[in-house]
C-alpha cells in the first residue's frame, strides 16, 4: 500500500506544477544520434534561444521554428559548436572544435591558429565582456580586444591549469577562470587560485560558475555541493549559505543561470527542487522528481535572462525527446500535496529525536519516508507518520470533518491562519504563511543579554531572522494573537528591537499555523469546519542526566490550538490523534493502549527487531514508542461523562483525556479498513468500527456478544490479557487513532489539547512485564508528572554572557551550522590564540591553539555548543551548531 501512496502523490504534485513547465522539440529532419550531444544553451537579448550542438551546428530557437547554420549552409568552421555568446550589438561569438566565429547575423568571420591569436582551434567557451573576447581552450586563454590577442597560460601567469572550460566577468572587473586545477581569478594583474590546498572545495574541476547581485560567485565542481566566494574565502552553500535542518541534496556538475539582474539559479539533486539566489535572500521551488535530468557525467545547461523565466537544456540523451524545456516560476503556484521545503518544515532535534515537523495537518514524514529518529543520527526511526483529525456536529446534525494521513487521496488542510492578518484570507495568503517557524532557548537567552546592553540598538548584534519572522502580534501582517511572545514594553505590539522576543516552552520550540477553509475538504469529502490551528512543537535537552531521567532526552512534546472562526456552533467534537506506526522493521510491530496512562504505543511481536537494513533495526530487547496524552480539552459542564477517566462525573474542571482508541488500518472497503469518509473518520474517533457497530472487548473488537469498550487491545502486552499477541495477529505496521472528547465548540470559541511522544528503551533486558513493560510505565508517569506540574528537567545552563567582554574584539563563527570544520573571524586578528570548545551544559569537549586551518568539528554530536577564545588577553565566546548532513 506504500508504494502505491507515494506513486500517487508523485503524480499529484507533478500534474499541479506542470502548467509552469513546457517541453520543446529539437530541430526536426535529424537522427536521435545526431541530435543526442548538446553543449550549452544561450539566450540572446531578443529572446531567441540557441543551443550548440555537439554534431549538427549551431541552432537557432525563436519559439516556434528553428534555423540551423553548419558548415553546409555557411562558413561555421565546425559542426561540433561548444559554445557561443552575444555582445552588446547582438552579435554572436561562436566557439566551436575546429576555431571560433563571429555572426552578425547575416555573414560569418572565421578565427583559426591560421589567420589570428587564436593558440588552439579546440574552443571550449567563448564569454564576452564589453569590448573583450575571452576564449578557453585546452592551451590556456585568449583575450581579443579586437585589436590585440593575449594569451595567458600557465607558463606567463598564474593561471592554474591551461584547460579552461569557464570564463566569468563580474562586476568588479575581476575574470574568474574554471580549470582542471582549480578556480583561477585574475584582479588587475594579480592572480589568485582558490583548491582543494586552500579551501573546502571538494574537487579541483570546475564545472559551472555565476556572478549573483551580491557579487558572490557560486561555483560547482564534478563532486557534489555548491560553493560560493565572498570576501576571499569559499564558502559552502549548505551549512554557510543555507541554513536550515531539511537536507538539500546537490549533485555533481551543476549548472547556474544568471538573469539581467543578477538573480542566480540552480537545480538540486534529480532536479527536484529549483533554487533562487539573490542579495534579497532565497527561494526554493518544488519541480517534481523526475521531470529533469540533471544528474550524470554530462550535466545540463540552464539559462536565464527575464527574472522568472528559465530554459533547460540535458547535455546529452539517446533519446532527444524532453530534454528541451522552458519554466516560468512567475505563474509557479504551490502545490497542495507539497513535499517540504526549508520554508514549511523543520526538525525538533536538540536532544536525542530528530523529528521532522510538517505544517499541513501532518508531521514525521517527509511524505516519502520516516521522519521521526531515535536516538538522533543513529538511522532508526520509531515512527512512520501523524495527523491531526476533527469532527463535530453543527446545530443542524450534519458532520464536519478535517482530517489528513499519507494525502493520498485528497487534502483537508492548508497552511496559515483565516483571520487576525493584514490580508485576505485567499490562497495568496495561505503562501504567505507557508512556513514553520523555530527559536531555541539559548537564541533568546543570547538576544535578552544583547538587548540589555545596548547591543541590539547600536546596531552590534545583528537580530537572529527566526526571531525577527516570530508570527506575533504586529509583525508580518498579524493582527490579533498568534504566536505567543513576552511584550517588553506591554504595548501589545511585537518588535524585537523595543526587547520583545518569542515566549518558547522547551529547549526548542516550532511553531505553525494552518487551516481547513481554504478549499472544499477532499479527503474526507464533508463540510469545512472553520478551525484555524495553532501548532507547537518543543523539547528539552538535558546532557548527563541520571538514567532515571533520562526519557526526557528521548521525548518530543505538542500543543494545538484549535480556533472556531466560522458563524456555526459545534457539537459532540472529537480531536483525534492518527499516527502510522513503525519501530524500526516496519514488518513486527503491535499496538496497545493503556487508559489509566492515557497512552497509545507501539511494541516490538518479538524480543528481536531484526530485518534488512540491520541499521535501521534496534535489535534485541527492543524500545515501545508511546502517544501520551498530556493534557485534553475542557469538558463541556454538566455533560453527566466521566471524561478524564477517573470515576468521578462533571468535577470542576474537569478535562478530556484519551478516550477513545482503535485500529485504523484494516482491508479497503470492509468495515474494519482505511477511513474514506467523513462518517468513516468520526466514526473511528468513537471507537466505531465503519459500519457503525461498536467497538466491542477482546478478539478482533467485534463480537456483539463482549462488552463494549472505547479502548482497542487494552491489556498489558506479554500478558494473558487482551493484546494482539493473545488476538493472534501476524505482527507488522500499525496504524491507529487516539481521540479525545467529545466537547463543544461555539463560534470564535477554542479548544486544546496537548500531548507527547515518549520513546523508552530497557536495553540491558528482553521485554516483559518487569522490565520493558515497567520501564515504559515508569517513563511515561515521569513525563505525564513533569507536565503536570511544570517541573521538566532544567539540565542546560547556557552561559549566556558568561566571561564576555567589551573590549573591541569581533568574534564571529563560520560557517553556522558547522559540518566538519569550523571558522573563526577574529578582529583584531592576534593568531594563533587559544579556544576552548564547550556544550551547552559548559563542559569543555575541544581546546588547543587557532589558526587559519580551523577547529575540526568532525567528532562533536549534533547539537549547539559554546567555542571561547582568549585572543590577545580578551575574552570572547560565540555559539555554533553542529549538524550532520544526511
Amino acid at each position: 500500500m506504500r508504494i502505491f501512496i507515494l506513486f500517487f502523490c508523485l503524480l499529484s504534485a507533478t500534474a499541479f506544477c506542470q502548467p509552469v513547465i513546457v517541453s520543446h522539440s529539437l530541430p526536426p529532419g535529424y537522427t536521435n544520434t545526431e541530435l543526442r550531444n548538446r553543449n550549452q544553451l544561450k539566450i540572446d537579448a531578443a529572446g531567441n534561444k540557441w543551443i550548440a550542438f555537439a554534431g549538427i551546428g549551431l541552432g537557432k530557437y525563436d519559439g516556434t521554428a528553428w534555423t540551423i547554420f553548419n558548415t553546409i549552409n555557411s562558413v561555421i568552421p565546425s559542426d561540433s559548436v561548444t559554445s557561443i555568446d552575444f555582445d552588446a550589438n547582438g552579435n554572436a561569438w561562436i566557439g566551436t572544435k575546429l576555431g571560433a566565429a563571429f555572426f552578425d547575423g547575416t555573414t560569418f568571420q572565421v578565427f583559426t591558429t591560421q589567420n589570428s591569436g587564436l593558440i588552439s582551434n579546440l574552443v571550449n567557451c567563448v564569454t564576452v565582456d564589453g569590448n573583450d573576447v575571452w576564449l578557453g581552450t585546452n592551451e590556456g586563454v585568449v583575450k581579443y580586444t579586437g585589436s590585440f590577442w593575449i594569451t595567458y597560460t600557465t607558463q606567463n601567469s598564474g593561471l592554474a591549469n591551461d584547460t579552461v572550460r569557464k570564463i566569468l566577468n563580474d562586476a568588479a572587473s575581476r575574470t574568474w577562470f574554471a580549470t582542471k586545477q582549480g578556480l583561477s581569478v585574475l584582479d588587475a594583474s594579480v592572480w589568485e587560485t582558490f583548491s582543494t590546498a586552500n579551501s573546502i572545495m571538494p574537487s579541483q574541476t570546475i564545472f559551472d560558475m555565476a556572478e549573483d547581485d551580491a557579487g558572490r560567485i557560486w561555483f560547482s565542481t564534478t563532486l557534489p555541493g555548491i560553493y560560493y566566494v565572498e570576501a576571499g574565502l569559499v564558502k559552502n552553500l549548505d551549512g554557510d549559505y543555507y541554513t536550515e535542518m531539511i537536507t538539500l541534496q546537490t549533485q555533481s556538475r551543476t549548472a547556474f543561470a544568471r538573469a539581467v539582474n543578477g538573480t542566480v539559479y540552480f537545480m538540486t539533486k534529480y532536479g527536484e527542487w529549483l533554487f533562487e539566489i539573490s542579495g534579497a535572500g532565497y527561494k526554493i521551488y518544488y519541480m517534481s522528481p523526475y521531470q529533469f535530468n540533471v544528474t550524470g557525467i554530462y550535466g545540463y545547461d540552464l539559462e536565464a535572462r527575464t527574472p522568472g523565466e528559465l530554459w533547460y537544456l540535458n547535455l546529452f540523451s539517446p533519446s532527444p525527446t524532453d530534454v528541451f524545456k522552458s519554466i516560468d516560476l512567475n505563474a509557479y503556484q504551490v502545490p497542495p500535496f507539497l513535499a517540504p521545503t526549508h520554508h514549511n518544515s523543520k526538525t525538533l532535534n536538540i536532544n536525542d529525536v530528530s523529528a521532522l515537523m510538517l505544517n499541513r495537518g501532518d508531521m514525521h514524514w517527509d511524505l516519502e519516508t520516516w521522519g521521526y529518529e531515535v536516538p538522533k543520527g543513529s538511522g532508526k526511526m520509531a515512527n512512520l507518520a501523524a495527523a491531526l483529525w476533527i469532527g463535530g456536529l453543527d446545530a443542524g446534525g450534519n458532520l464536519h470533518t478535517a482530517a489528513q494521513s499519507y494525502r493520498q487521496s485528497g487534502n483537508d488542510y492548508w497552511p496559515g491562519p483565516i483571520s487576525g492578518i493584514s490580508q485576505p484570507f485567499d490562497s495568496a495568503s495561505c503562501i504567505a504563511y507557508d512556513k514553520m517557524y523555530g527559536v531555541y532557548k539559548w537564541e533568546i537567552e543570547q538576544f535578552l543579554v544583547n538587548y540589555l546592553n545596548g547591543s541590539v540598538s547600536n546596531g552590534t548584534y545583528p537580530v537572529p531572522t527566526n526571531l525577527l519572522e516570530w508570527p506575533a502580534t504586529g509583525n508580518a501582517g498579524i493582527t490579533d494573537d498568534k504566536a505567543p511572545f513576552f511584550d517588553f514594553n506591554s504595548n501589545g505590539l511585537y518588535s524585537p528591537y523595543e526587547g520583545d522576543y518569542p515566549l518558547i516552552k522547551g529547549d526548542q520550540m516550532l511553531f505553525w499555523m494552518f487551516n481547513d477553509s481554504l478549499a472544499a475538504h477532499s479527503y474526507t469529502d464533508t463540510e469545512r469546519i472553520g478551525v484555524e490551528v495553532h501548532g507547537s512543537a518543543y523539547a528539552y535537552a538535558c546532557p548527563g542526566i541520571a538514567d532515571s531521567n533520562r526519557v526526557i532526552n528521548y521525548t518530543t512534546l505538542y500543543n494545538y490550538r484549535i480556533i472556531n472562526r466560522s458563524q456555526r456552533s459545534y457539537n459532540g467534537v472529537y480531536v483525534g490523534l492518527w499516527n502510522s506506526g513503525s519501530l524500526g522493521d516496519i514488518t513486527d510491530d503491535y499496538m496497545g493502549s493503556d487508559s489509566v496512562l492515557a497512552a497509545a504505543f507501539i511494541y516490538n511481536g518479538d524480543n528481536n527487531d531484526q530485518s534488512y537494513p540491520m541499521q535501521i533495526n534496534y535489535g534485541l530487547n527492543p524500545p515501545m514508542q508511546n502517544l501520551v496524552f498530556l493534557q485534553g480539552m475542557e469538558a463541556d459542564a454538566g455533560d453527566g461523562i466521566d471524561n478524564n477517566l477517573n470515576g468521578i462525573t462533571d468535577e470542576p474542571g474537569e478535562r478530556t483525556t484519551m478516550n477513545h482508541f482503535i485500529s485504523a488500518d484494516g482491508p479497503n472497503n470492509s468495515p474494519i479498513g482505511n477511513p474514506q469518509s467523513g462518517t468513516d473518520h468520526y466514526n473511528y474517533m468513537q471507537s466505531k468500527w465503519l459500519d457503525g457497530l461498536q467497538l466491542t472487548a477482546g478478539s478482533d473488537g467485534r463480537d456483539p456478544s463482549n462488552p463494549p469498550t472505547n479502548f482497542m487491545y487494552s491489556g498489558t502486552p506479554y500478558t494473558t490479557q487482551w493484546n494482539e499477541q493473545t488476538s493472534g495477529n501476524a505482527s507488522y505496521e500499525r496504524v491507529f487513532v487516539a481521540s479525545s472528547g467529545p466537547v463543544s465548540l461555539p463560534s470564535a470559541g477554542e479548544i486544546s489539547i496537548d500531548f507527547a511522544y515518549v520513546f523508552t528503551h530497557d536495553s540491558t533486558a528482553a521485554n516483559g512485564l518487569t522490565t520493558s513493560i515497567a520501564r515504559n510505565v515508569a517513563d511515561v508517569q515521569r513525563v505525564k508528572n513533569w507536565f503536570a506540574t511544570n517541573t521538566f528537567p532544567a539540565c542546560i545552563n547556557y552561559y549566556v554572557g558568561a566571561a564576555e567582554t567589551v573590549e573591541p574584539v569581533n568574534l564571529v563563527a563560520y560557517p553556522n551550522p558547522a559540518h566538519g570544520q569550523l571558522f573563526l573571524n577574529i578582529h583584531p586578528s592576534p593568531l594563533p590564540c587559544f579556544y576552548e570548545v564547550s556544550d551547552v551544559s559548559g563542559r569543555v569537549i575541544l581546546k588547543g591553539t587557532y589558526d587559519t586551518q580551523g577547529i575540526a568539528t568532525h567528532a562533536l554530536r549534533e547539537g549547539y555548543y559554546v567555542v571561547r577564545v582568549n585572543a590577545g588577553g580578551s575574552i570572547r565566546t560565540t555559539r555554533f551548531i553542529k549538524i550532520t548532513n544526511r
